[in-house]
């Protein structure tokens, strides 16, 4: 499999025009837009499965299990470039190159089972989950941002959160108060963990009525093992408005972490809005029905049906103290790097289906 630069001239070198003024008159001229990249060529991702699956009892219940290895080679990346280059691209000097190595290794598990199999009444229900280990292999010499946050650094995951650790709160004077001086930051920042789910799980029901006639299905959703920057927080904490900034009786912790993230001293980490990111949510949930006979005459039609669904229909359970453990500003809800600072939780939604066939 491969994957092209999202610019699609981002190979060619190329010039824009533009106007100078020249002895109080505007003169045209160009300038380099783009320095290019001849060699550029797509990012290629190999990918190694194992796994079998299993039906006993006559197909009553199966077994799938995976292994997969896959990596990517000559990964794109837009490099920054020298200044006195010149180029114009996306505001700063810039360049397309093929660099990082990323590699992705887990294991899936699924197993499916018809717990009931009559004909008034069936049910059936899966289960399924898995693991993931993400990592960037190699940069290839590219610049990579250094700043506190969701980062890449060699060895460790895609966007996993670095920071001056906060190493020790000592309540000096035991007034409950944390001022500066009562909070040690580390002198480097250090990695805290991953911002994509190392495991994942589901749950899936179906349970048919009436012989089929009523199907409900019904999807449980958990993410855990990764971290969510708790970026409404820290806001609210560096603007003064804020628990831990205004309630002498508030966590030593959460304390510390607004004092660490509003002082210079400290580095203004970001180390105390690390949080646990895990939950489990009611994804989806479905109810179809098939008209019966009478109503399909009447409607001049072979068959219908009606069916109500809905998605995201409530957060069950999570280690998140914000608002929800899905808001992510910074990239796809699946994709790293989460902060939840001006971002929207996903939508609720219901959609009615009417299918007719004629």
């Amino acid at each position: 499999a491969g994957q092209f630069p999202t610019v699609t001239t981002a190979a060619l070198q190329f010039l824009t025009p533009f106007s100078v003024p020249v002895g109080g008159a505007e003169q045209a001229a160009l300038r380099l837009q783009s320095v290019g990249n001849p060699n550029l060529k797509p990012e290629v991702t190999t990918e190694v499965e194992m796994g079998g699956d299993v039906a006993l009892w006559n197909g009553r219940v199966t077994l799938e299990a995976t292994w997969f290895d896959k990596r990517s080679r000559d990964a794109l990346f837009l490099n920054p470039l020298p200044p006195s280059f010149g180029t114009q691209q996306n505001g700063a000097p810039a360049q397309w190159q093929n660099l990082a190595q990323v590699r992705n290794r887990g294991f899936e598990l699924a197993v499916e089972g018809k717990v009931v199999a009559t004909r008034p009444v069936s049910l059936s229900v899966r289960v399924n989950g898995s693991t993931l280990d993400n990592r960037l292999v190699a940069a290839g010499g590219a610049q990579l941002a250094v700043t506190q946050g969701a980062r890449n650094v060699e060895g460790y995951p895609l966007f996993g959160l670095w920071a001056r650790p906060i190493q020790r709160i000592a309540d000096a004077n035991g007034d409950g108060i944390v001022v500066e001086t009562e909070v040690t930051v580390g002198d480097t920042a250090e990695y805290y963990g991953p911002t994509l789910p190392t495991r994942e799980g589901g749950l899936t029901t179906t349970l048919g009525l009436f012989g089929d006639r009523v199907r409900v299905n019904a999807l449980l959703d958990y993410r855990g093992g990764f971290y969510n920057q708790w970026g409404f927080e820290n806001q609210r904490c560096i603007s003064g408005n804020c628990r831990a900034v205004n309630d002498p009786q508030a966590p030593l912790e959460d304390q510390a972490a607004a004092v660490a993230t509003t002082s210079a001293r400290l580095g203004n980490t970001v180390w105390g809005y690390f949080e646990p990111n895990d939950f489990v949510r009611f994804r989806e949930l479905s109810v179809s029905v098939q008209l019966p006979a009478r109503l399909l005459r009447a409607a001049r039609t072979r068959d219908a049906s009606v069916t109500l669904s809905g998605r995201n229909i409530g957060l069950l359970w999570t280690r998140f103290p914000g608002v929800d453990p899905e808001i992510n500003s910074s990239v796809a809800n699946a994709g790293g790097g989460n902060n939840d600072f001006f971002a929207a939780p996903p939508l609720r939604y219901w959609l009615l289906r009417v299918n007719l066939g004629l």
